[in-house]
C-alpha cells in the first residue's frame, strides 16, 4: 500500500488537497512532515535503534529511538506516536503534545519529540523488517558513533542541544 504524504509550503502552511506518495520527488516549493523521537531513560541515556541493512535510506546506521514520516491526514505528535508503536511496541500518548524542537531540511520540516521513561529493553519488540538492534547510549557514545561513521550524521550541535535540553529537565518533555 502506498504512503501517502500531505505537502506544506515553506512557511509550514498545508497545501490543501496536495499530496506525495512516499519516495517520489518533491516539487520545487513544496515540503513534507517528519517526526523524530528520543527516548531517555532515568539515567540521561537515549535510546537508540539500529536501522536494518537492506534499507535504502542509511542502511545499518544507528538513529533515534523512532522517526517516520507523516502520513496524510496526521500531524507530527500522532505520526511520533505511532512511529513508536510500530517500530518498538511502546505506547506513549503524545496526542497533547508538542515537539520540543523544529527544525527544516532540504526537502521539509522536522519535529522532535522527547520522551523520559523508564523503559526496559526487555519490554521492546522491535520491528524486525525496520530496526536491527536497540540500546541505550549517552551523550559522548552517540558523539563518537556519529563520529566513525556508525549514527546517522546528524550535527554534534543537534545532539548536544537534546542531551542539554534533558539534562535541565525542561517541562515540556513527556514523562
Amino acid at each position: 500500500m502506498a504512503e501517502i504524504l500531505d505537502l506544506y509550503n515553506q512557511y509550514r502552511q498545508h497545501l490543501k488537497g496536495q499530496t506525495i506518495e512516499r519516495g517520489n520527488k518533491l516539487d520545487e516549493g513544496t515540503f513534507h512532515l517528519v517526526a523524530h523521537v528520543c527516548i531517555f531513560n532515568q539515567q540521561g541515556e537515549m535510546l537508540i535503534q539500529q536501522r536494518k541493512y537492506d534499507k535504502k535510506l542509511w542502511p545499518g546506521l544507528w538513529d533515534f529511538s523512532a522517526a517516520g514520516a507523516v502520513m496524510q491526514g496526521e500531524t507530527s505528535n500522532i505520526a511520533a506516536q505511532r512511529e513508536i508503536k510500530e517500530e518498538l511496541d511502546l505506547d506513549f500518548d503524545l496526542t497533547k503534545m508538542r515537539p520540543q524542537l523544529s527544525m527544516t531540511f532540504p526537502f521539509g520540516f522536522d519535529d522532535v519529540y522527547l520522551i523520559q521513561a523508564e523503559v526496559q529493553l526487555n519490554d521492546i519488540h522491535i520491528e524486525k523488517d525496520e530496526v536491527e538492534d536497540i540500546r541505550f547510549a549517552g551523550r559522548e557514545e552517540i558523539l563518537t558513533l556519529i563520529e566513525k561513521e556508525k549514527f546517522i550524521n546528524y550535527k554534534p550541535g543537534l545532539i548536544e542541544l537534546i542531551f542539554d535540553f534533558v539534562e535541565s529537565g525542561n517541562d515540556g518533555m513527556y514523562q
